[in-house]
């Protein structure tokens, strides 16, 4: 169990790393980056423990990504930057490039075993973070809207009640 604890601290400071490298590549203005990380670590760590709790590739990529989705679209309520800010930079850690390269290494070498195994299982991931995000952004899309629509009542209020006092 404790090797299994320091395997999973490494790959979140990894995450961490990874992702820092990722907010400077892709621009992310500095004041976001720190929110952008946490969200590529949230999604990394829960992942990892639904992994540990004995959940599959496609439920432990699926709770990965709906935690750092979830959080990305709340912190961009927050901050008023795009969900997408910090939804590219949390699930690049859950993208599966070791898996698609052993899957065509496995098709090259016609070796069927390394190509269904590491096949079946990188499409398992990607499946588990499409709906992951699809199923988030499908609950909180109604919620934001609404939101969205009371903000903007609550301001037309204000104004009205501004003209009033000021007449």
């Amino acid at each position: 169990m404790t090797d299994e604890l320091l395997r999973i601290l490494i790959v979140l400071i990894g995450s961490t790393i990874g992702s820092g490298g990722l907010t400077f590549v892709f621009g992310v203005e500095k004041k976001h980056a720190v929110w952008a990380i946490i969200s590529s670590v949230l999604c990394c760590g829960a992942y990892e423990l639904t992994a540990l709790c004995g959940g599959g590739i496609f439920l432990s990529a699926f709770i990965g990504t709906a935690v750092m989705a979830a959080y990305s679209d709340i912190m961009a309520h927050v901050l008023k930057v795009p969900a997408t800010v910090m939804i590219i930079i949390g699930i690049i850690p859950l993208v599966p490039g070791a898996r698609l390269y052993y899957t065509m290494l496995g098709l090259v070498q016609s070796d069927m075993e390394l190509f269904s195994t590491n096949g079946r299982a990188a499409l398992m991931l990607a499946a588990g973070v499409a709906i992951g995000v699809i199923a988030v952004t499908a609950i909180s899309r109604p919620i934001n809207v609404r939101i969205s629509e009371r903000h903007q009542k609550m301001l037309q209020e204000r104004e009205l009640e501004r003209r009033k006092t000021e007449n």
